[in-house]
């Protein structure tokens, strides 16, 4: 779940940057057996490597990203591809993420 813009109050939502659209890139290491538990916070090599689009609405809200299925993973990295421009400041805020595991 995230939260895409500084969501203090709506007049302070409206003047900076929000959320549109984001990319999320998400996976896990290939296992390591000289590694405990055959993980590698530093490795390089990547199984199941997967990227995926999503647009958020214009919300004050908390909003859901589910994943087509349940992925293993111990990496996610966000990155901004478009916001929605604030009426006084080029800044861009998130209140908050959740991560929800099953």
């Amino acid at each position: 779940g995230i939260i895409g813009g500084y969501a203090k109050n709506e007049e302070i939502f409206s003047k900076n940057n929000r959320l549109k659209k984001l990319k999320l890139s998400y996976g896990y290491p290939l296992a390591d057996r000289s590694v405990p538990y055959g993980y590698d916070p530093e490795a390089t090599s990547w199984a199941e490597e997967k990227e995926m689009v999503v647009e958020l609405e214009d919300t004050m809200e908390m909003q859901l990203i589910e994943f087509p299925k349940p992925v293993p993973m111990s990496r996610l990295a966000i990155t901004i591809l478009e916001v929605y421009r604030g009426s006084a400041w080029d800044d861009t805020c998130i209140s908050e993420i959740r991560v929800f595991p099953r």
